[in-house]
């Protein structure tokens, strides 16, 4: 029907945008995402060209337009068309519409987040999560990612108390109605380390990822990634207080656990933090060496101009200038 339209009337004719439309629809239902995108590429140039068009679910076909810009890195696109959705479905009426909108909301937040415009993705993560408490009430589980996300996002900000409000928020609810040895509660209280990391509280994020660790040991088993990624950030506290044998006999199995999977980027991240140990132990060969792996690795899987590999070439200047 669509090749009889164009043939017929060209290819922006209205006719064959509602065409368009329908057939993104089910390609994006069938999961065909390149003949998805092309559709509704098409179907939005017309809408464009004639503003009084009138397709079925624009905003839905604007959220999923906004979810393809998304998904290729593209935030400013995908920023201006969650916000065309969320306009699209404020202004229709029916039941579902409100549903719709705290979908389009919540998405709209989150490239803000990946702009980095923080205060405004704050704004609408908030907004967002006071209309599901009023539907779900204060304690329901779908709450929590809302309140992770507010966290990483206060995080960003350097607002470490705000950052730990949520995330505590959420681990509660997620700890009353998932249990504590359940993978979202694991995941949200590691974070919670994290931040204390952040803020150089050592000791508070070491008893947090030690029991981290034991439990993922128990739930996941000592190869899991999520376990090993936990005995990782262990390491770094270890070093962080200064226990320099520990943390890099934990690096070396975290290592090898790399290895064995064929991670380099994992790997890659490891030798620099091996090479840190080295250097605050003064034995600058190993340091160099383990810096030097790092710098292979990095540039297998970054670009050259990456700060990470910009900081393993800095310390091995440092170590050269000392030698």
């Amino acid at each position: 029907a669509k090749k009889s339209f164009v043939r017929r009337y060209g290819d922006d004719n209205v006719e064959v945008g509602i065409i368009s439309h329908r057939l993104g629809n089910i390609y994006f239902d069938l999961g065909y995402w390149d003949e998805c995108k092309k559709c509704f590429d098409q179907a939005f140039a017309i809408s464009k060209e004639h503003p009084d068009v009138y397709y079925e679910n624009m905003d839905a076909m604007l959220n999923n337009m906004g979810y393809f810009a998304y998904s290729c890195g593209e935030y400013d696109k995908a920023c201006e068309l969650y916000k065309d959705a969320l306009g699209a479905s404020l202004e229709k009426v029916d039941d579902s519409s409100a549903a719709a909108n705290l979908v389009f909301q919540n998405n709209y937040a989150n490239v803000l987040m990946q702009l980095g415009k923080f205060e405004e993705a704050v704004d609408a993560y908030e907004e967002v999560l006071q209309a599901k408490k009023l539907i779900l009430g204060a304690s329901d589980t779908a709450l929590t990612g809302l309140l992770f996300n507010l966290g990483s996002l206060y995080l960003k900000m350097n607002n470490t108390s705000k950052a730990l409000e949520h995330y505590e928020k959420a681990r509660a609810i997620r700890m009353k109605n998932l249990g504590p040895e359940h993978e979202d509660v694991l995941t949200v209280y590691s974070q919670i380390g994290n931040v204390y990391c952040s803020m150089g509280r050592y000791t508070k994020a070491h008893e947090i990822f030690r029991n981290v660790i034991r439990t993922r040991h128990s739930t996941l088993g000592v190869h899991h990634e999520k376990t090993q990624f936990s005995m990782a950030n262990f390491a770094f506290v270890l070093y962080k207080m200064n226990f320099f044998d520990l943390a890099l006999s934990l690096y070396q199995e975290v290592l090898e656990a790399a290895k064995n999977g064929g991670d380099l980027e994992i790997q890659a991240n490891v030798y620099h933090a091996i090479g840190n140990i080295y250097t605050k132990k003064h034995e600058y060969p190993n340091a160099v060496r383990n810096y030097y792996a790092s710098l292979e690795r990095k540039r297998q899987t970054l670009k050259q101009d990456n700060r990470s590999v910009a900081r393993t070439l800095r310390n091995l200047g440092l170590i050269h200038t000392r030698q």
